[in-house]
């Protein structure tokens, strides 16, 4: 019971210094004041409700969304090194967003495009999978499907960047595919959390089904499990969870590949009942921490999928590190 207090203590102090940290320094009794009394200078009210609160509920609801969309992928397909946008999510979601810019699209529909490039991609993942007859082993068939589909995809965006060296929205696209955390208000995160919280909440209530799942789809069946329906509910909730990320923030790589092992390290355990509250606790520690750094590290912004990449590798090799010597030891 101590580790999930640790973990939103943690959470919390990380969110305190996310929001009174800047160019602009914001105390903490000010902070306070502004957050929960509604008396604070007229700049440190606009800073703070305007600028830093947005990026922070941005930061965790990213970090939330893709921890848990990695946490399903990895149990799913029984492998650790499997991540979110592993059925080429990413890639259709970079083409819609690479597409919508070059067209002078609005930022609005720009992420609309997005959203529905990654689920389109998802969607022929599956028809290519489903067009090759080798029974047994639909989910490595989805895996090289998306392997495929996401080198194909990101060809064509680099093929665009090439081709639009000089137009005026490539800084744009650049920016989509660092990641960024800047691009949404209050009442577009109101959305997203909604639609996220939905699937989320889907997940959570089946959490028994993941367990069984996670044996292997013939011990599954067995127990009566409807394999096929758990197996492909599970794939479209985690799908959307990390297209709707990818996006309104844009590429935001291994905190859907690193947290999940995290949480079961840390956690010591593979049920999902478990997991996935804590994927959503370290997760958003994790992207909080990680834009945190973005923002002070240096004199000016760093993209955050930079810095989740930078941090993420090493990070994920301490944690096999660890999960080896776990092993070697029992």
């Amino acid at each position: 019971m101590i580790k999930p207090v640790i973990a939103a203590a943690v959470l919390l102090v990380l969110c305190t210094v996310h929001i009174s940290s800047g160019s602009y320094q914001i105390g903490y009794g000010e902070l306070f004041n502004a957050l929960f009394t509604g008396q604070a200078d007229d700049t440190a009210a606009t800073v703070i409700f305007n600028i830093r609160l947005p990026r922070l509920l941005s930061a965790v609801i990213a970090g939330v969304s893709l921890s848990v969309s990695g946490v399903v992928m990895q149990s799913i397909f029984r492998n650790p090194l499997v991540s979110p946008d592993l059925l080429g999510v990413s890639s259709g979601a970079s083409l819609g967003t690479a597409v919508a810019v070059l067209l002078g699209f609005s930022s609005a529909f720009v992420s609309v495009t997005a959203f529905f490039g990654g689920i389109a991609a998802v969607a022929v993942t599956w028809l290519i999978a489903g067009l090759v007859p080798l029974a047994g082993h639909r989910n490595l068939l989805l895996v090289l499907a998306g392997i495929v589909v996401s080198a194909f995809l990101s060809g064509f965006v680099e093929l665009l960047c090439v081709i639009y060296a000089g137009a005026d929205g490539l800084p744009s696209i650049f920016a989509f595919l660092f990641g960024n955390l800047e691009r949404a208000g209050l009442s577009e995160l109101g959305w997203l959390f909604a639609v996220d919280f939905i699937f989320i909440l889907l997940l959570w209530r089946l959490h028994f089904s993941l367990d069984v799942l996670s044996l292997g789809e013939t011990d599954a069946a067995g127990l009566g499990l409807p394999v096929g329906l758990i197996r492909n509910l599970s794939i479209v909730a985690a799908a959307v969870l990390c297209s709707t990320v990818v996006a309104k923030f844009g590429l935001i790589g291994w905190i859907g590949l690193v947290v999940p092992h995290m949480a079961r390290l840390w956690f010591g355990s593979y049920r999902h009942r478990v997991l996935i509250p804590a994927s959503m606790l370290l997760g958003a520690c994790f992207m909080v921490g990680a834009d945190l750094i973005a923002r002070n590290a240096a004199g000016f912004q760093i993209p955050v999928g930079i810095v989740t990449s930078i941090a993420g590798a090493p990070f994920f090799v301490y944690i096999l590190y660890q999960t080896s010597k776990e092993r070697n030891i029992a």
